[in-house]
């Protein structure tokens, strides 16, 4: 694949053959911001099915480009094909810049759990005293999806204060989801919390 123009490299990120994809995603990632251009212009074309689209999302994330925020954005909202919006997530889950954060604010009250939990995972990552009240708040979510990304985004701060704790021990007391209670029981021991001994 190392003599295919950007072009094809971006067309076969889309190969049903998984190793000739995974070598062009390869390869895009090591040539960096020169590809961004071409990748972004067959995302806003929606042309490529969703699957392609949500992998080509997740090269600019490897690239790790700031320059397509805007038209990533433009684009979340124009285009209701799912995987297309988790890979334009994936693609700015660690950018922080303010419109960037009240896509993500939005997301935290959408009707989709994986936007919810995606929105918190990204929110978190700013350690925003904030964003961990919503985490908090999220422990409520009726999906236990979204729950698991609450405690898994709680875990990125590096403290709480004793009316957290108390939040959390309260919300592990009553949390059915074994899953979740897991995630609890690990966060748990990284912040001395007492969930071992809770009934």
């Amino acid at each position: 694949l190392s003599s295919l123009s950007i072009p094809d490299l971006v067309r076969e990120v889309a190969s049903a053959e998984r190793h000739r994809a995974y070598a062009a995603e390869k390869r895009l990632i090591a040539l960096g911001e020169p590809a961004v251009e071409e990748i972004l212009q067959v995302i806003e074309e929606q042309k490529a099915d969703g699957r392609h689209r949500k992998s080509l999302c997740l090269v600019l994330d490897k690239i790790g480009s700031p320059s397509p925020n805007d038209r990533l954005l433009r684009l979340f909202t124009a285009t209701s094909e799912i995987d297309t919006r988790e890979g334009i997530l994936c693609a700015l889950h660690d950018r922080h810049e303010p419109e960037v954060r009240r896509l993500h604010e939005a997301l935290l009250a959408d009707d989709e759990e994986v936007y919810r939990g995606m929105a918190i995972l990204s929110l978190a990552e700013t350690k925003d005293p904030a964003y961990l009240k919503r985490a908090i708040a999220l422990l409520e979510d009726p999906s236990p999806g979204v729950r698991e990304c609450a405690v898994k985004g709680i875990q990125k701060y590096p403290s709480i204060t004793e009316e957290e704790r108390q939040a959390l021990l309260k919300h592990f007391k009553k949390e059915t989801d074994e899953g979740v209670r897991e995630e609890l029981l690990e966060m748990s021991t990284r912040l001395d919390l007492p969930f071992r001994s809770a009934p």
